[in-house]
């Protein structure tokens, strides 16, 4: 794991994730970072050996991010399986001449798909400039 709940409250600002969800997050963020970039974020890691330079604090940052957009992923597949549990959310409902719009399951995973889309967006702002994402 890549960065701490420390790293995450004092560093990074951070105050979406709760101490007690945070390692978990934070786990799936780094095996996102290890997957991203081959590998090549473990071993610069590993070889800083408690110095901190810029790309290890970016690696750092880059977990924290990730973390809180797998956050909001879980939050939108609970929100696919509460709307498509219920029948649907309502969309849009008109009084007069009782009128009720349902949003379809559809809507509601596609919200779920593009926040996933979100996350290499999110690794590219934080490691591009680190060339950790260098294919090479």
């Amino acid at each position: 794991m890549y960065a701490d709940y420390a790293f995450y409250v004092s560093v990074f600002f951070g105050t979406q994730i709760s101490e007690s969800e945070f390692p978990r997050l934070a786990s799936l963020a780094s095996d996102y970072i290890d997957y991203i970039t081959f590998g090549k974020a473990a071993k610069l890691v590993e070889t800083s050996e408690g110095r901190e330079d810029a790309r290890v604090t970016a690696v750092k940052r880059c977990c924290c991010a990730l973390a809180e957009q797998y956050s909001a992923i879980e939050k939108a597949r609970t929100a696919v399986v509460t709307t498509l549990n219920s029948g649907g959310e309502i969309q849009s409902e008109t009084v007069g001449a009782h009128s009720r719009t349902f949003r379809s399951g559809a809507d509601t995973l596609q919200t779920a798909t593009t926040a996933k889309a979100e996350l290499a967006s999110i690794a590219k702002q934080y490691l591009l400039p680190t060339g950790l994402l260098y294919r090479g």
